[in-house]
Order: structure tokens, then C-alpha cells, then sequence
């Protein structure tokens, strides 16, 4: 029951993966309204029960803004991140793959991400990896960020909903690696009424070996809209020899999504078992009569509305 309040916090000399700002494992912590940047590893990291992190402004860390622990005697529980602001982390060129960007999630349960407002972080903006349990990410603004806007991975149950996620991916955009959103090994993930505009790929759901991971199970994508200039706008992609994110039992499935592509030279596609369709197709293949494709100006309303640009920055 520690509160930590209005502070300025800088050049924490700490290791990769710890944070320069640290509820010691303690329950209870309120960590609100702090500027914390410059630290080597983190921004900040949280451990405990039922921390709350809240409009903090987490930026210019060393390797990245937000981390919990990798410790398997650790798993906490109940954590709320909101109303943050996490940008331009990860400037001493950590290797993204491996950790760095904007945040790194494991081992929590009931944890929830919302409304905070994650930008131009040089790796990943919100990434959940390693047994994450029953997290809800909602209304975070996610934009500018080298690596995928939102990652699931390895991880269980996820409500991802009313996030506005855009210009992100274009750092590593192979297959459907540059997405929006990600759902990688992970099962129990809905993600739906999301905004996902001109990421280097839209959304994606990967299966790959990667045990007690390798099942993709009961994911729905539903009544979002995909606006892509080049890349896939939904794909579902599996490197493993029996697919089994393919087969009816396994309850993947895709609904009531709107779809824009602007179709330059590498046309907008959708993947299903890792091959591309048509609109028609697809959708046939999901056996989805609900999805759309928007006019420009459908898509222009939506963006409008949300506040995103009508067009990708120029690159």
C-alpha cells in the first residue's frame, strides 16, 4: 500500500529487464503521475499484486518502458496499467526481437492495459509473453512503433477491444510479423471493435512450435476495421507440419470484420492456412458472410472519427 507520486526519476544505472523504478514485490502500490526515463533497462517494472501504474510518463529508457518479472515464483496478480504515456524507449538498441520497445508482460494474471498511449518506440508497443492469464487491453492508442502495435504471445485468455492501433510494424514486416495486432501461440484471445489502419500488416494469428504453446484454440477476430496500403489485412498463418489451427475443432474463427485496401503494387490480401485469397474466398474459407469491404469514404468516416490519419505516413 505504497504510494509513489509526482516524481522525477532519471539515469537508474539498472541491468536489462529490471526497472530504474521497482515496487520491490510489495501489494498495493499506486505509482501515479511520475516522469521516468533514461534508466538502462526499464522505465519501470511491477511486480506486485494489484499495482496500479497510472498516467505516468515512461520514456527514453535504455532498453525499454515497462517490464514485469520472468521469476516463475513471481506471477502477480490484478496489476492495472492506465492512462500512461510510453514513447521512445529503447534507446540503447536492444535487439527487439529478444526485448525492447515500449512494454514486456509475463507471468501475470488478471492484469489489465487501458487507455494509455504507446508511440515511436524502437521495438514492440504492447507485448504479453510467457504464461499471461486473463488480461484485458482496451483503448490504448498504439501508433508509431518499429514492431508489432499489440503482441499475445505464448499466453492465455485476452480481451483485446477499442484499441486504436496505426503506422506500426514497418521495422519487421515479413509474412504477417509487421501487424497491428498479434496473436502468437496463445488461446482464449478475442479481439474485436478495434481500429487497425495502416500498419505494415493488419492483423495476424501465428502457430508455430513452440511447446506447451503450439495449440491455437478458441481465437475470434470480429467487427473490426482493417485498413492496409500494401500487406495482409487478416491473416492466419501456421509453420507446423499438422495444423491444427485449422481444423474445426480448434474454434478459430473471424466475423463483422470491415476491410480497406488502397492496393499499391502489392495488393492488400487475407491469409487463411497460410494462403492468399480474395475477399470472396476468404471469407468462404471462414465460412463468414458477415465481413465487408469499405468504400474510401466508409474508411474515412471511421478514421475521422477515431482521430487517425486518413493516410499513412509517406515512407
Amino acid at each position: 500500500n505504497v504510494t509513489v507520486k509526482g516524481f522525477t526519476m532519471a539515469h537508474g544505472a539498472i541491468y536489462a529487464q529490471r526497472g530504474g523504478m521497482w515496487d520491490g514485490g510489495g501489494s498495493g502500490w499506486l505509482i501515479e503521475g511520475n516522469d521516468m526515463s533514461y534508466a538502462h533497462g526499464a522505465g519501470v517494472q511491477i511486480n506486485g499484486n494489484n499495482t496500479v501504474l497510472r498516467n505516468n510518463t515512461i520514456h527514453h529508457n535504455g532498453q525499454i518502458g515497462i517490464v514485469t518479472s520472468y521469476d516463475t515464483s513471481q506471477k502477480p496478480q490484478n496489476q492495472i496499467v492506465e492512462g500512461n504515456e510510453i514513447h521512445n524507449n529503447n534507446t540503447e538498441g536492444f535487439n527487439a526481437g529478444w526485448e525492447a520497445g515500449g512494454t514486456k508482460f509475463s507471468r501475470t494474471t488478471g492484469l489489465t492495459v487501458r487507455d494509455n498511449h504507446v508511440h515511436d518506440n524502437q521495438g514492440s508497443g504492447l507485448w504479453f509473453d510467457i504464461d499471461v492469464y486473463d488480461t484485458t487491453i482496451s483503448g490504448n492508442r498504439v501508433h508509431h512503433n518499429q514492431d508489432r502495435g499489440i503482441v499475445y504471445e505464448l499466453s492465455y485468455n485476452a480481451l483485446i477491444e477499442k484499441n486504436l492501433v496505426w503506422e506500426n510494424g514497418y521495422g519487421f514486416d515479413e509474412g504477417v510479423w509487421g501487424a497491428g495486432i498479434l496473436v502468437q501461440n496463445s488461446s482464449g484471445v478475442t479481439v474485436r471493435n478495434n481500429v487497425v489502419a495502416w500498419n505494415a500488416d493488419g492483423i495476424g494469428v501465428v502457430q508455430q512450435q513452440r511447446d506447451p504453446w503450439t495449440e491455437v484454440r478458441n481465437t475470434h477476430v470480429h467487427d473490426n476495421v482493417i485498413a492496409v496500403r500494401n500487406g495482409t489485412l487478416l491473416g492466419w498463418v501456421s509453420d507446423l507440419s499438422k495444423k491444427t489451427l485449422f481444423e474445426s475443432s480448434a474454434n478459430n474463427r473471424a466475423s463483422n470484420n470491415r476491410y480497406f485496401n488502397s492496393g499499391t503494387g502489392f495488393m492488400g490480401l487475407w491469409l487463411w492456412d497460410g494462403r492468399p485469397w480474395t475477399f470472396l474466398g476468404f471469407n468462404q474459407a471462414l465460412e463468414d458472410k458477415s465481413a465487408k469491404l469499405l468504400s474510401r469514404n466508409e474508411l474515412t468516416t471511421v478514421l475521422q472519427q477515431a482521430g487517425l490519419p486518413l493516410e499513412p505516413r509517406a515512407r
